[in-house]
């Protein structure tokens, strides 16, 4: 449709575009093995620390007169630098696939950010798991690959309270943004009328799923986790039916694709629970325990069932067959005058071709009856 359209990149060739595909994969690739360096950089400038360096007189009075606020802030402040460093990246992702990559449709850069917004951000929490940059901690898991678990039992668990911080904040800042739409307050204070505002998928799809990834990960190791997405979930269910109800306009359709990149993640997140909880099992009962080998049947179990929905589900849901799309034509109500010519090959609408077509089908079919009649006769003649 035209509005899914990116008419300034229509013109770009075909091999050009793959090229610059395959360049900005590249540069996403490089982005993700570097992304220790922000990530930590902004860990380490709103560690009390860093703040204690900075401002000691404004650090000591407010430890001395307002005490339980200097927790707070200490507690919130570098999950706040993390969710601002989030907030930018889909921008970043966005400008990839429009100049770099020149995609052609909305919905191809919509479907390309969600996957390496996710990317990103899941990456941001394994850094704050393993306390260390991709490389390292794949190095660690490389050197004692039987030791996974255990590895994933020790670290993940030691980080439960920033991800409970991570989803409270969520909870606290980011559904409300949601509702105050600054940039419509803005415009009313200037006089103007706000700007349509359409749902930006890969950011919004993004937020939800990572939650649930925490959800997922910490359901057993750190009950007060399903508190809090229980919360989450339940509050963005009613601002993002309003939302859709009486803010958001449709910009493009993208169709459900947005499915297959949360199917990835969420058993990602599925996983990377399933194995902690194991290591969590191996620490305390022993790598032979009942416990473990009980556990260690949920990860191949999760396996299993992505491979079954990849199988009986994913390839067809890509595909519309014929009778499906005559069924929904059949059943528009916009006006348009159904017809079942559409879906007939415009070439055997001409009458004389048609009778041509139907007649070399029959004389094929006479000819592949009187060839398997005559090979029929022949078998039964070389018969004793």
């Amino acid at each position: 449709e035209a509005r899914d359209l990116i008419w300034e990149n229509v013109n770009v060739p075909h091999d050009s575009m793959r090229r610059r595909v395959l360049l900005g994969k590249g540069l996403c690739l490089w982005g993700v093995l570097v992304w220790a360096i922000p990530v930590s950089a902004i860990q380490v400038a709103a560690s009390p620390e860093t703040i204690q360096r900075a401002f000691p007189h404004m650090v000591d009075w407010m430890q001395k007169n307002l005490g339980k606020v200097w927790s707070l802030l200490v507690g919130y402040l570098p999950v706040l630098a993390l969710l601002i460093l989030l907030v930018l990246l889909p921008t970043a992702l966005r400008w990839l696939s429009i100049y770099v990559e020149v995609r052609k449709t909305n919905s191809e850069i919509s479907i390309s950010v969600l996957g390496r917004n996710f990317a990103f951000q899941f990456f941001s929490l394994w850094l704050m798991v393993f306390s260390s940059s991709l490389l390292d901690s794949v190095k660690q898991i490389w050197d004692h690959p039987s030791c996974i678990s255990s590895i994933l039992g020790r670290s993940i668990p030691q980080v439960s309270v920033y991800f409970l911080t991570f989803v409270i904040a969520r909870i606290g800042i980011s559904l409300p943004l949601l509702l105050l739409r600054i940039p419509a307050i803005w415009s009313l204070l200037a006089g103007s009328e706000p700007s349509p505002v359409s749902c930006t998928f890969e950011t919004e799809v993004t937020n939800i799923s990572i939650v649930f990834v925490l959800a997922l990960m910490y359901c057993v190791v750190a009950p007060a986790m399903n508190i809090a997405c229980m919360i989450y979930f339940g509050l963005a269910i009613g601002i993002y039916k309003w939302l859709f109800v009486y803010v958001y306009k449709t910009e493009f359709d993208l169709n459900g694709q947005t499915w297959y990149k949360t199917f990835v993640g969420l058993i990602v997140g599925a996983l990377a629970g399933t194995t902690s909880l194991t290591g969590l099992a191996t620490i305390f009962h022993g790598p032979n325990s009942p416990q473990v080998w009980a556990l260690f049947i949920l990860p191949i179990l999760i396996l299993i069932f992505a491979y079954d929905c990849k199988k009986r589900f994913w390839t067809f849901s890509e595909t519309l067959s014929y009778r499906a799309a005559v069924e929904l034509d059949e059943q528009q109500e916009n006006g348009w005058v159904y017809d079942g010519q559409y879906f007939v090959d415009a070439i055997l609408k001409d009458a004389e071709t048609l009778a041509e077509v139907k007649e070399a089908v029959l004389e094929a079919v006479e000819e592949e009856g009187g060839d398997q009649s005559t090979s029929s006769g022949e078998s039964e003649e070389s018969l004793p």
